[in-house]
């Protein structure tokens, strides 16, 4: 599925992307998306976004919000979580 991307946070503010990946965890995969204006991924397998702010926030979405996109769906804001700190580990994005 592929789908044009506009990113913002939870709140709304609307973000300066720096860097987008995919990440595929049955498959173990992690992609850097280099258009991350056009993001493609697989319906059927479970993924999460990873985007970096250039003022270096993190910022993700889960799979449930990739399960939520209808297959006719072109356009899509991603509504993301931030996190702003220095230091950060998988269980703050798990939790």
């Amino acid at each position: 599925m592929e789908v044009f991307a506009k990113f913002e946070s939870a709140t709304g503010e609307k973000l300066n992307i720096a860097a987008v990946y995919l990440v595929e965890k049955g498959k173990n995969a992690l992609y850097n998306l280099y258009v991350p204006q056009k993001i493609s991924f697989n319906p059927n397998n479970e993924n999460i976004l990873l985007v970096i702010t250039r003022d270096h926030k993190l910022g993700w979405v889960k799979n449930d919000v990739f399960e939520s996109i209808g297959k006719s769906t072109k356009n899509y804001t991603f509504k993301l979580n931030i996190l702003d700190r220095d230091n950060y580990t998988s269980a703050d994005i798990e939790g």
